[in-house]
């Protein structure tokens, strides 16, 4: 594990640390209340959790746009979480778990000698009706359950966050509601974020549909169809009931009684709409119908309920969907989910490329940041009064994309602006999407699209914590190329910190690229993942008095250095931890 992070450790006097503007705290969670049980403050071990058929090497762009002022482990196994010595790795490391490897250099999947995989979800505790739960000997949720515990002792945190996607949600749920509580009663699983999971299960075709096309390898197929049996709503071999449906038996008083909050997105398919569900399984519908391997109950059993449903489960493949998962499976605003701290929606497709797609998305990333990181907090509102979006020209040097973002006082996410090239008679050419970060109050975002001029048309839209806010559509403009542009960057520079009664406080400075004659140059700041303060000129201020824990900073600048002269906003901010120990020792980790 390759661990991509320095650290400075100092005493409480004399201080040498990085830090900026102080700025207000926000607001809790959204959802219904949980039970204030003992859990750990401030930073917790972050664990990813890929899908079905997928890798943990796909989170690590997310990691790596994460992992700016945290520790980041890259890949972990199982067994690499066996290994793992005590206090070897900092609270707030970030993991992508790997569950179909035991250790990094096992095959994919783990073929046995036989040729075939014996992997599942596992850790029901209900048996399988066929009598098959001794031939899948491994249990994805038994192997999360590894990486959680060697996590746990190397940070010597109680607790872990979990971040997943598609089938990994139905991992991490598996793994939380029947294995997270050890004999004392403590559970280790504190927050989870859902992304596009199949709450309720997917339907008999889809199942199958999925299982043919997915099963040719003949070393995958026992596998295969042991996922797609437990992630199908209509396998009900589990006691007369499906994995889902046992899992979701007393979901929520579990999570009560246990203090663990979740909350989750869902795709609505991007711009322009993904293929719908009906046409992605034309090809595949005819080989459902007439399954050719019914090998076991499990196979039997969807075969039947298909079969009987066929025309209603043809029909529901019209449903809203983002190419991949049927929104009504995923939401978590529906019985028998009540408790979710807060759900949303987010016009991506699944396993859409960049930012259409959801798993790494930015907004994913700004829930992420402000649900997991920011020990709960998510906006409980998002307003947009102006949405607007304009070409800015400068012939011979650059153009790029100006959004003006007006809104109230709560904060939005985050923006997304998909692109669609024209050529002369209007046909579209190519689709790319990009997205920034959006905080409180008057946004000026600069998008710096791909060059190469042409004309083009746009989608934006404004994401809060409850999904689109504002949308702004079928904006054409004719771009000339150019250069690529810089946007503002800010940095933080040295500072210094005082104790005092009520906690460290730290005076410190920040700077940015902007030109040394540049009037327009502001900065904001936010502490803990709260909210944004307004936009200064101040370059020098202090802190909030920091408690024992672990802190976080974060600032963004605004200047008008550009070809165009236009004051627009930074996309990425610079940040820093700040961890105080009980004895009012300080560590700063950039």
């Amino acid at each position: 594990m390759a661990r991509a992070r320095a650290f400075v450790s100092v005493g409480s006097i004399g201080l040498t640390a990085i830090l900026v503007a102080a700025c207000g705290q926000s607001g809790g969670s959204i959802g219904a209340p949980v039970p204030a049980l003992p859990i750990d403050d401030g930073q917790v071990p972050l664990v990813l959790v890929h899908g079905h058929l997928s890798s943990a090497d796909e989170f690590l762009p997310l990691i790596a746009n994460l992992g700016p002022g945290h520790t980041s482990a890259g890949v972990l196994t199982a067994a690499d979480a066996d290994a793992l010595a005590p206090n070897s790795l900092p609270p707030d490391v970030i993991v992508a778990f790997e569950y179909y490897k035991e250790s990094p250099s096992s095959a994919i999947y783990d073929p046995d000698s036989l040729g075939k995989s014996h992997g599942s979800i596992g850790a029901c505790p209900v048996p399988r009706d066929d009598g098959l739960d001794g031939h899948y000997t491994v249990s994805y949720a038994q192997r999360l359950k590894r990486c959680v515990e060697g996590l746990k002792r190397a940070t010597g945190r109680s607790r872990v966050d979990i971040y997943t996607f598609s089938m990994g949600g139905t991992v991490a749920r598996a793994y939380t509601r029947w294995l997270s509580v050890d004999a004392s009663g403590q559970c280790s699983v504190r927050r989870l974020l859902l992304g596009d999971s199949g709450m309720r299960g997917h339907s008999a075709l889809e199942s199958l549909a999925s299982y043919t096309r997915e099963a040719q390898d003949p070393a995958l197929a026992f596998m295969v169809e042991g996922e797609v049996a437990e992630t199908c709503g209509e396998c009900r071999i589990y006691g007369g009931k499906s994995f889902l449906e046992v899992l979701n038996d007393d979901w929520d008083s579990f999570c009560v009684a246990n203090g663990i909050h979740y909350g989750g997105i869902s795709g609505t398919g991007a711009v322009p709409p993904s293929s719908t569900l009906a046409g992605r399984f034309a090809t595949w519908v005819p080989v459902a119908q007439t399954f050719p391997y019914p090998s076991t109950l499990a196979t039997q059993v969807m075969v039947k309920a298909m079969t009987e449903n066929f025309s209603q489960e043809a029909a529901a493949l019209s449903d809203p969907n983002d190419g991949t998962e049927r929104f009504s499976v995923t939401r978590l605003d529906q019985p028998p989910f009540s408790t979710a701290d807060f759900f949303t929606t987010y016009e991506g497709d699944h396993t859409g490329p960049g930012e259409r797609g959801i798993r790494a998305s930015v907004f994913a990333q700004e829930c992420i940041r402000g649900y997991l990181f920011g020990n709960g907090r998510v906006p409980d509102a998002a307003t947009v009064t102006t949405l607007s979006l304009t070409a800015v020209d400068a012939p011979g040097k650059a153009t790029w994309l100006l959004a003006r973002i007006q809104g109230g006082a709560a904060s939005a996410l985050s923006g997304q602006l998909v692109e669609k090239q024209l050529d002369a008679s209007g046909n579209t050419t190519a689709i790319r999407s990009y997205a920034l970060p959006v905080g409180p109050g008057d946004e000026r975002l600069m998008f710096v699209v791909e060059p190469g001029g042409g004309t083009r048309s746009y989608r934006l839209v404004v994401y809060g914590a409850r999904g689109p806010v504002a949308t702004l559509d079928g904006i054409v403009l004719s771009l000339v190329d150019g250069a690529t542009e810089t946007a503002p960057l800010a940095t933080i520079l040295d500072a210094t910190a005082t104790a005092t009664p009520d906690g460290v406080v730290v005076h410190g400075t920040v700077t940015s690229n902007a030109s040394s004659n540049d009037t327009t140059v502001r900065y904001r700041v936010r502490f803990d993942y709260g909210a944004w303060s307004p936009y200064s000129t101040e370059t020098s201020s202090d802190s909030p008095a920091f408690k024992p824990g672990v802190h976080r900073v974060d600032v963004l600048t605004r200047s008008s250095s550009n070809a165009a002269g236009v004051l627009v906003d930074g996309a990425v901010s610079t940040g820093l931890d700040i961890v105080v120990d009980g004895s009012g020792g300080v560590t700063i980790v950039r």
